[in-house]
């Protein structure tokens, strides 16, 4: 059995500059529900593996699901809390 890890696709947010930890806290939360920035496209790497892989989970945060789908996953067979960062 071989596991394939790939991270997330670049999220549409602005990047971290210096942050109290309660704006911090607020950048954090803001992240976590922003869509993918679709002017970064997947690689061909990521696109090659995902072709070979027979099941997909995925973290419940919008950013992996999209991500699956962005990499042309139809079908994420687990979908949970536990794979998030």
């Amino acid at each position: 059995m071989e596991v394939v890890l790939l991270r997330h696709g670049k999220v549409d947010y602005p990047p971290l500059k210096m942050l109290s930890a309660i704006e911090f806290r607020h950048w954090v939360n803001a992240y976590n529900v922003n869509k993918l920035d679709r002017a970064v496209p997947p690689t061909e790497a990521a696109l090659d593996m995902v072709k070979q892989v027979k099941f997909v989970v995925c973290s419940d945060l919008p950013r992996s699901i999209e991500s699956a789908s962005y990499l042309g996953v139809n079908d994420i067979g687990l979908i949970s809390s536990r794979f998030q960062e």
